[in-house]
């Protein structure tokens, strides 16, 4: 009986290790020490194994693939049998990081966690190659950032479905109520990978191209349709006006809607019906019901059904296993692009009524906009023979009709010179220059206008100057206009971005000002000539608070005076104009500023503290002394009136201390003459000026901190996270101030700025062991300066970490992850803060994406810096142990 029963264990232990794919369970992480809760990680990239089995993943801790040995017969996103372990590649049912229960945070994390090159039986579609053949996609690719001449459809989520060139720039934009589905929209959609494949195949379009993009399914919901019935094989279909049949787009979410009525009365399917879409339509089969016969009356049938954006191909040698694979279009792509390029798709433009697409480009044409526009749809006969010269295609619909599509001439994907390099393989190509030098390569199968010249061949028939005029022309691309430069570029301010970056932006507008989702906080305040009293609302106050930091760094007062003592205060904190006659800039005389809250024209920080700025000749300037900040008692820290700066009630220039950090876009002028483009730290603090990038959007015209190299990531933020002095301005004034003036994404910050060290530390290999110049010590082997602070600096512990705040920059230059892993890594600029600390994901989340379980944070994280009290910031210099004063309690929960 033992044994027996010691069997049937070790069976059951078996069966649950054999099954533990389909728990698709993600590594625990563990809770934090300031956190009571367990986190879950994103599931980690394969591991580098050595020996037979260095190619494969080893689940739970590496992405599962089940297809892995045969990924040409079981396919992850299509193809789902009844028992498919597919689903576990991607979703992790009780544990996801990510909605709709992804092992990862967002739908491009999820995607790229296998198509970036990580998995080797698949396409890599960042480098643009068909697994490891080093064959190239046929869609192209979407780069990494640092190639030539790259262009891509941006599908990381940062724009939205509207901002496609020739889509819809009205604003009104179409929708639908179905059952499954109310007040649905097409265009305000977030654009990414999602939006042009569907990610579990539905309607059975190859390369899993989505069949609802731009939510045209649900907008074109087909209600109370006839069918067609076919006497040769015994079905029901429905068709257009054209006569094409139509594919039905089906499972979950599309249930509810999906609908057969016979005789008024609604059929079951599966009891009444059965519906099939593998022809390339979809058809009705009566099971012969009572009430659904198999002689139905076609007269009585009335379906309702979403209808599928369907897109026709064929494939040879899928994934190039069997040699170079091959695509053929058959039909569908111009109305597949033109659902978001909509104004672009001219294949049913006709303006002679031959019933041949043509005309586009005599008459203006547009849906949204109105323009001259190259024609598609037309047959390509007359210029087949030189498409294969530039990598171009075509859709074949039949063996006498092959038109020409928006692929024709562009890559799904992206594009860059290394692209060109390795598909322009043609001797028409041999010597050319393959640089696009006016700006966006647009996803352009050759360089500049190369495509137009492959069919137009305006340089075979027209010799021009060269025979004319015995001139000798060159015939080489010359440079831009300017406009593809940030160097050139202005401030605009942060609004110009929201229109095409909905997604990136939408917190940033509710803080703001001059949007029309501006959020302030509003403080009525009645004072009697001795006591402040505040009315406000709680509610709007708590999502006050949490909103976006960033933008917050310095809000307008704009006071309004209501009469009888009574004003409107916005963004000063209530608890401090409660409190206003505790500060010394209430009193007045040799001992007070006697100013009132409606006397400040910026208030300075929201959360964890509050200084104020007032105008004085046009000046601003910031106060300073005794109970001039008001601490918000943040971390558990007495909320009132503390000292800033000085012991001495006085001020200073805002344009000559604080402007550099706490606005965007300052001219570089002081006193009266300094302008700014926004208050606070807002799109172009980060992305660069993008004055350029408005007039002619293109990746060569602004900086993506993304696509930054690591160090770059980390000085960018070090220009303002960093305490040291400026120098090596032409320009006098600006140096030795505590900010850096002109400081741009993508230049060293060592170019403006020396970063303050600590004479204690000058042992370790950081820097040299003698004065170099002045006060100045170099890091070794670098150019980088450093301004060493003396003893008993209140900006330093005596390891030289960090007790002053702004200085995580200088902590984490110390640690070994520096040129590894950058502040982006963990944090996002974009979303409100998570936790206070505007985490990409929660804090043992974060740190389970590297470390096998969560960190000791008050360990290796421990706040020793001071922003509003001691102490409330934590270290970045990730250390096992810390000399600072071990009495400062670590264990309040909370981040920053």
């Amino acid at each position: 009986m033992r044994r027996t029963l010691l069997i049937l264990m070790l069976v059951a232990l078996f069966l649950l290790a054999s099954t533990a794919s389909a728990l698709a369970a993600q590594l625990l992480a563990g809770a934090t020490g300031s956190d009571s809760k367990g986190h879950y990680a994103p599931t980690v990239k394969k591991f580098l194994y050595e020996g037979s089995d260095a190619n494969k993943t080893y689940y739970p801790n590496e992405i599962y693939l089940p297809n892995e040995t045969n990924p040409a017969n079981y396919r992850i996103h299509s193809n789902y049998s009844r028992n498919t372990d597919a689903c576990a590649a991607c979703h992790a049912t009780h544990t996801a990081v990510g909605q709709t229960l992804l092992q990862w945070g967002s739908v491009y994390d999820t995607c790229m966690a296998c198509h970036d090159g990580t998995i080797g039986t698949t396409y890599n579609v960042e480098e643009g190659y068909i697994g490891t053949t080093g064959k190239p996609t046929f869609g192209g690719m979407f780069g990494t950032g640092s190639e030539g001449s790259l262009s891509n459809h941006n599908v990381t989520g940062a724009v939205n479905v509207f901002a496609a060139p020739g889509g819809n720039i009205t604003g009104n934009y179409e929708g639908n109520s179905t059952e499954d589905k109310t007040n649905v929209k097409a265009w305000d959609i977030t654009f990414g990978c999602e939006s042009c494949h569907s990610p579990h195949g539905l309607a059975g379009n190859a390369r899993i191209l989505n069949p609802n993009v731009n939510n045209y399914s649900f907008v074109n919901y087909k209600s109370s349709m006839n069918v067609v019935y076919d006497e040769n094989n015994h079905y029901w279909y429905t068709r257009d006006a054209q006569n094409n049949k139509y594919q039905w787009l089906r499972s979950y979410p599309y249930n509810k809607g999906t609908q057969v009525w016979y005789n008024n009365k609604k059929l079951v399917e599966g009891k009444d019906y059965e519906l099939n879409g593998t022809q390339g339509f979809t058809y009705i089969v009566s099971l012969n019901s009572a009430d659904f016969p198999a002689n139905a009356d076609t007269s009585q049938i009335k379906v309702y059904f979403y209808p599928a954006l369907k897109v026709t191909m064929s494939i040879e040698n899928y994934l190039g296993i069997t040699g170079d694979e091959k695509v053929q279009h058959k039909s569908g792509i111009n109305s597949f692009c033109g659902a978001c390029h909509t104004d672009y798709n001219t294949e049913n433009f006709d303006a002679d009524g031959d019933g041949e697409p043509n005309g586009s480009s005599d008459n203006l044409n547009g849906q949204y906009t109105e323009a001259y526009r190259h024609q598609v749809g037309f047959k390509i006969d007359e210029f087949e023979q030189y498409l294969p010269l530039t990598n171009m295609v075509y859709e074949e619909q039949s063996s006498t009709r092959k038109i020409m599509t928006c692929l024709t001439c562009h890559v799904a994907h992206g594009t860059s010179e290394n692209y060109w390099s390795r598909t322009l393989t043609n001797s028409y190509w041999s010597g050319q220059s393959l640089t696009e030098i006016a700006g966006s390569s647009a996803l352009k199968r050759a360089p500049n206008m190369g495509t137009c010249e492959t069919c137009h061949r305006k340089g075979f028939a027209a010799e021009g100057y060269n025979s004319n005029t015995a001139q000798n022309v060159g015939v080489n691309p010359g440079t831009g206009d300017g406009l593809f430069t940030s160097t050139t570029a202005q401030y605009v301010g942060a609004a110009k971005c929201f229109d095409c970056h909905p997604s990136q932006s939408a917190a940033m507008k509710k803080a703001l000002p001059g949007t029309a989702d501006y959020q302030p906080l509003e403080v009525e305040v009645r004072y009697d000539g001795s006591t402040f009293t505040v009315t406000y609302d709680p509610v709007k106050y708590a999502k006050w608070k949490e909103q976006i930091l960033h933008p917050k760094k310095i809000m307008p007062v704009n006071a309004i005076y209501l009469g009888t003592n009574r004003w409107v205060v916005y963004n000063i904190l209530p608890e401090a104009i409660e409190k206003w006659e505790q500060s010394t800039m209430y009193s007045s005389g040799t001992n007070g500023l006697n100013k009132f809250p409606w006397d400040f024209k910026y208030a300075m920080g929201s959360k964890w503290k509050q200084r104020y700025v007032y105008s004085e000749s046009g000046t601003l300037k910031v106060v300073t002394g005794p109970k001039t900040q008001f601490n918000a008692g943040y971390r558990g820290i007495a909320q009132g009136w503390v000292k800033y700066d000085s012991d001495t009630l006085g001020s200073k220039n805002f344009s000559s201390s604080c402007i550099g950090c706490h606005t965007t876009g300052w001219n570089g002028e002081f006193d009266a003459q300094a302008q700014f483009a926004d208050p606070g730290v807002t799109c172009e603090a980060c992305h660069g000026p993008g004055s350029n990038h408005v007039k002619a959007p293109s990746q060569d015209n602004i900086k993506n901190p993304a696509r930054l190299t690591i160090r770059q990531q980390n000085d960018l933020c070090g220009s303002c996270h960093g305490r040291g002095k400026s120098y090596g301005f032409t320009d006098a004034r600006y140096n030795g101030k505590d900010y850096i003036y002109g400081y741009k994404p993508g230049v060293s910050l060592m170019v403006y700025y020396k970063m303050f060290g600590y004479e204690g530390n000058l042992s370790l290999t950081y820097y040299y062991g003698s004065v170099s110049s002045g006060t100045y010590y170099y890091k070794r082997g670098t150019n980088e300066r450093w301004d060493i602070q003396t003893g008993g600096s209140s900006n330093f512990w005596a390891d030289n970490t960090s007790s002053g705040h702004h200085q995580q920059y200088i902590d984490f230059y110390q640690t070994k992850m520096f040129d590894t892993v950058s502040c982006i890594t963990c944090h996002s600029s974009h979303s409100k803060p998570n936790a206070n600390n505007m985490l990409k994901l929660s804090a043992g989340a974060t740190c389970a994406q590297c470390h096998d379980s969560a960190l000791d944070l008050a360990k290796y994280m421990p706040y020793t810096a001071k922003s509003a009290g001691n102490y409330d910031i934590r270290s970045h210099a990730f250390r096992a142990s810390f000399s600072y004063p071990y009495s400062i309690t670590n264990n309040v929960p909370g981040l920053r």
